[in-house]
C-alpha cells in the first residue's frame, strides 16, 4: 500500500484500531526483503524512534547495499552515533553559514525560468513536479559536492536523475537492476577523485579553503574547523564517500516532492495566496528562518502532515523484550507508519481536510503526532537545509506573484517510490501579474 489518496487516509483510519496492522515483506532492490511490524500506534512510534536502531542491519539489501556493496555498508550502533555527533555539528554549521546563498541563487534562476516560459506560452501549463525535480537535483548536488563539481561534470544530473527513475520500479527485473548497479558506478567514479584527490586540489590552488559545500565541511583538516566544530575524530575517505551518497538520496526528492506537493496546494487554496504574499513582504529584509514567517511555516507543515517524505522508517529492535505486550526479539524490523497519527482524528480534526490555520493553536500533543521528519534519539540531519531549500523556493516564487491555475479534470495521484512522489506531474497553467512582480535581494 505505497498510493496515498483520500481512499487509502479513510482505510488508515479505520485500520488504526489496531496498533500493528500488518506484516510485510518488501519487493525490490529498494525495499528491505525482511519481515517487517507495521507500526500505527504513537506512543509506540515514540518509544520505537527513541529506543532503537535507524538502519536495517549490514546483510539487509537496499538503497545502502546497492551504494556502499557488500564490503561497506551503512554504520550502526557506536559508529553511527560517532559519526551523527559529528555531522549534526556540521549541518548546523553548514546552513548557519554557506546553504542560504546557494539556494537563493537557484530560486532565483528557478523563477526566472518560469516567466520565460510564461513569455513563450501562453496556453500551455508547466509541468511542476518535473520542474522541481530538476530544480532539487541541481541544489542538493551543489550543496553537497559544490558548484565547481556541478559545472565540471554536466552529465551526473541526468545520471543521477536516471538512477532515481530506476529506483522507482515497483519490481525491477534482473536487468534493471543490472542498470541500477551500472548508473551508480558511472556516478561513483565522477564522485570518488573529488574526494580522495581533495587534498591535492586544495594544495594547487594555494589559497585558504573557503567550505562552500558539505564536502568541504566533511574534508576539512584544519585546526579552525576542528576548534569551531568541536570534533576530534575525523572521517575517512569512505565514510565521507558513504555519508555524501546519503545527502544526495535523502536530499533529493524528498525537497521535490514537498515542493510540488505545496505548490498544488497553493493552486487548489488560493484563498491563502495573499496572507502568504505580505508575510514574505514584510520581512523581505530579514534573514530566512523559516520558524520566523509562520504563516508559510504552518502551510508547509500541513502539506508535510498529509503528504510526508517518507511514509515508514525502519527501526531495528536492540533487545529482546515485549515493548508492545507480546514478544519481540532482538533484530526485529519495524516500520512505524508515521502517516496514522498525522491523521489521528483525536489530534487533528478532519485530518484528511487541508488547513493550514489549525497550527496556528499547535498544542503538545499536535506537536507529539507529528513526525515528518522522524524523532527520538535520531531524527533527520537535514531537515532544516531541507526546510530552507523549500522556504526560500517558494518565498521567491510567492514574492514574484504567479498565479496558479489546475487544468480542468486533473486529480492527484501520489506514490512512495521509495519516498512520496507524484505520479502524474503537476501541469499548472501560470500567469504574473507584471505590475507587482518584480526582483528581489537576498532572503
Amino acid at each position: 500500500m505505497h498510493c496515498i489518496n483520500h481512499q487509502i487516509h479513510r482505510i488508515r483510519l479505520k485500520w488504526r484500531r489496531y496498533p500493528i496492522f500488518a506484516i510485510i515483506s518488501g519487493t525490490g532492490p529498494v525495499s528491505q526483503l525482511f519481515t517487517s511490524l507495521v507500526v500505527t500506534d504513537n506512543n509506540m512510534i515514540k518509544q520505537i524512534m527513541s529506543d532503537n536502531e535507524s538502519f536495517p542491519k549490514p546483510k539487509s539489501h537496499g538503497i545502502y547495499q546497492i551504494m556502499h556493496r557488500e564490503s561497506c555498508t551503512s554504520a550502526n550502533g557506536a559508529e553511527m552515533t560517532r559519526q551523527r555527533e559529528i555531522l549534526t555539528k556540521i549541518f548546523g554549521y553548514f546552513v548557519a553559514n554557506s546553504s542560504r546563498n546557494i539556494i537563493n541563487l537557484h530560486a532565483q534562476h528557478f523563477c526566472q525560468w518560469i516567466a520565460n516560459q510564461i513569455q513563450k506560452r501562453d496556453t500551455d501549463t508547466i509541468d511542476f513536479a518535473k520542474s522541481y525535480s530538476y530544480l532539487s537535483a541541481d541544489l542538493i548536488i551543489e550543496l553537497v559536492l559544490g558548484k565547481e563539481f556541478l559545472i565540471g561534470h554536466p552529465n551526473f544530473q541526468k545520471q543521477f536523475l536516471e538512477f532515481w527513475d530506476l529506483l522507482r520500479l515497483p519490481s525491477p527485473n534482473g536487468r534493471e537492476i543490472m542498470l541500477i548497479h551500472e548508473k551508480f558506478d558511472e556516478m561513483r567514479c565522477q564522485l570518488e577523485p573529488s574526494v580522495f584527490n581533495y587534498e591535492q586540489k586544495q594544495a594547487e590552488q594555494n589559497e585558504e579553503t573557503k567550505c562552500n559545500c558539505l564536502l568541504d565541511y566533511l574534508m576539512e583538516q584544519t585546526t579552525e574547523y576542528n576548534r569551531v566544530l568541536n570534533t576530534e575524530t575525523e572521517f575517512s575517505h569512505y565514510e565521507i564517500i558513504h555519508n555524501l551518497w546519503s545527502f544526495l538520496v535523502a536530499g533529493f526528492e524528498t525537497v521535490a516532492g514537498t515542493l510540488t506537493l505545496t505548490t498544488y496546494h497553493l493552486a487548489k487554496h488560493p484563498k491563502y495566496l495573499e496572507s502568504l504574499r505580505k508575510e514574505c513582504f514584510e520581512r523581505e529584509k530579514e534573514p530566512f528562518l523559516i520558524f520566523q514567517r509562520p504563516y508559510l511555516w504552518n502551510f508547509i507543515r500541513e502539506t508535510l502532515r498529509l503528504y510526508p517524505p517518507v511514509l515508514n522508517m525502519p527501526r531495528v529492535t536492540t533487545n529482546n523484550g515485549c515493548p508492545f505486550g507480546f514478544g519481540v526479539s532482538k533484530g526485529t524490523h519495524i516500520l512505524p507508519d508515521i502517516l496514522s497519527p498525522h491523521l489521528d482524528k483525536n489530534v487533528f480534526r478532519d485530518p484528511l481536510k487541508f488547513r493550514p490555520e489549525r497550527w496556528e493553536r499547535c498544542d503538545s500533543r499536535m506537536s507529539e503526532h507529528f513526525w515528518a521528519f522522524g524523532g527520538g534519539k535520531k531524527p533527520c540531519l537535514g531537515r532544516y537545509l531541507g526546510l530552507m531549500e523549500i522556504g526560500i523556493v517558494l518565498t521567491r516564487i510567492l514574492m514574484s506573484d504567479y498565479q496558479f491555475q489546475l487544468p480542468k479534470g486533473y486529480k492527484l495521484e501520489i506514490a512512495q517510490t521509495p519516498t512520496i512522489r507524484v505520479m502524474n506531474g503537476l501541469p499548472l497553467y501560470v500567469t504574473c501579474n507584471k505590475t507587482q512582480a518584480h526582483s528581489h535581494g537576498s532572503l
